[in-house]
């Protein structure tokens, strides 16, 4: 995932330059076993993300083939990883989809798209049966689930408006359109957001934690016009980026704030310092942590990068990634919070997914294409397979969900760094059939 400016999820900050209920047959699916020897897909056939359980049970799969007529017949299915068996569920041919995530771990929800409307289906992940569906009008973009899994935060992007959804009912809530971007807390169903109040900028609250149905309540204004809101880990601070350019910072107890100097979108360490990055005299940024209560400024890490840093501040370890733009063909590093102290990274790291393994100074990436480690006590990266359609990672089993682009699963041991299994082969939709149809008229 990206970050892009009207955002409730922000994975890393950069620089910036100048609803029709289903009616569902409830009984089980049927399930058979897998062929053993599938048939091999033909190459037009693609898979979309792989999505791993919460509990690292089953794996979620969309998989799309041209039909012989030219339609693209696109079926929704699970993996079972210790059966090493996939079952088709959901036949959602006509519709593109978007967005899945897991409101718990007996609830899976998809949303799956139209030209004109969005789907979205609840679905039991013990039964694989779809219980719930509602469409949308309108184009819905930038998913965000609350902590509690209760919500689910997404704009529409033909309006511009947010909507907090029920994610047990489907049912929609909008958000004032008074609001340019919203993020979650990290530790409970509370939404802050941004709210243009010339000459300054407010930064609002919602308490959702009792449904969907909140009122506005003012935390505090920064003096300026901001964007790019981040949460601190704690949830004690946000922060925005001022166009002056600065960033603002705002205590969310207390409403009082501080312009801090920084070039870029703003991050929190995990000890809830601000990451800003400013260009020094010759042009070149640098990095530092500064005290979004004091303004206190740590000492300043000189770069050669000339232009768009990026900033990956980890959570299960005390370390920044510092990653240059693209274009700059400058090497990336690891800033320890801690200590103060930098080590070079070998490559580019450029993540699409990433994840911290427990116990382990490894974070495991998705980067070009490649399934990717980094030490993070050397700063080295080993590239272990390439070619890869996605992956999602399992913390309890240790090891990765791979989806290759000849449309198979297969499990990658973090442990080994060895294959556990061979390929299981989807076989083409055309020639299966799913136990359910989305109910929606298309």
């Amino acid at each position: 995932m990206r970050t892009v400016l009207i955002v409730p999820f922000i994975l890393a900050s950069a620089c910036n330059f100048d609803f029709n209920a289903g009616n569902w047959d409830t009984s089980p699916p049927p399930t058979t076993n897998p062929d053993p020897t599938p048939d091999p897909p033909a190459n037009r056939q693609t898979m979309s993300d792989v999505h791993v359980q919460p509990d690292g049970s089953a794996a979620w799969v969309i998989h799309i083939q041209p039909s012989a007529t030219g339609v693209k017949t696109t079926h929704l299915g699970v993996f079972d990883p210790a059966a090493r068996r996939f079952d088709e569920v959901l036949d959602t041919t006509g519709t593109l989809g978007k967005k899945i995530v897991f409101p718990s771990n007996d609830r899976f929800l998809l949303v799956t798209s139209t030209p004109t409307k969005d789907v979205l289906v609840l679905v039991d992940t013990a039964t694989h049966v779809p219980i719930a569906e509602q469409a949308y009008e309108g184009d819905l973009e930038d998913f965000a689930l609350s902590p509690s899994g209760k919500l689910l935060l997404a704009t529409d992007l033909t309006d511009n408006t947010l909507h907090v959804i029920d994610t047990a009912t489907l049912a929609s809530t909008t958000i004032s359109d008074a609001i340019s971007e919203a993020r979650w807390a990290t530790t409970s169903d509370q939404l802050y957001a941004i709210a243009f109040a010339p000459p300054g900028t407010s930064v609002v609250r919602y308490d959702l934690r009792d449904g969907a149905a909140a009122t506005q309540a003012l935390v505090g204004t920064i003096a300026g016009s901001g964007y790019a809101l981040a949460i601190a880990p704690d949830d004690r601070f946000a922060a925005v980026t001022l166009v002056a350019p600065a960033i603002g910072a705002i205590d969310l107890a207390t409403g009082t704030s501080r312009v801090l100097p920084g070039e870029c979108e703003p991050a929190f360490t995990n000890d809830d310092r601000v990451i800003s990055w400013t260009r020094g005299a010759d042009q070149k940024f640098g990095m530092q942590l500064i005290d979004p209560t004091t303004g206190a400024q740590g000492a300043r890490v000189a770069t050669d990068y000339s232009s768009a840093p990026t900033s990956i501040p980890l959570r299960a370890h005390d370390l920044v990634i510092a990653e240059p733009y693209p274009v700059d063909f400058k090497q990336a590093f690891i800033y320890d919070v801690a200590t103060g102290t930098t080590k070079k990274i070998s490559e580019i790291v450029d993540p699409t997914s990433r994840f911290e393994r427990p116990d382990h100074a490894e974070l495991w990436m998705e980067s070009f294409g490649n399934m990717r480690r980094l030490d993070l006590a050397t700063g080295l990266i080993d590239d272990f397979d390439s070619g890869l359609d996605s992956v999602d990672y399992r913390r309890a089993a240790d090891d990765i969900i791979v989806g290759t682009n000849d449309h198979s699963l297969k499990r990658f041991s973090m442990a080994t760094t060895q294959y556990v299994t061979n390929e299981l082969v989807l076989r083409d939709p055309n020639t299966v059939t799913a136990p359910y149809k989305l109910a929606t008229p298309l």
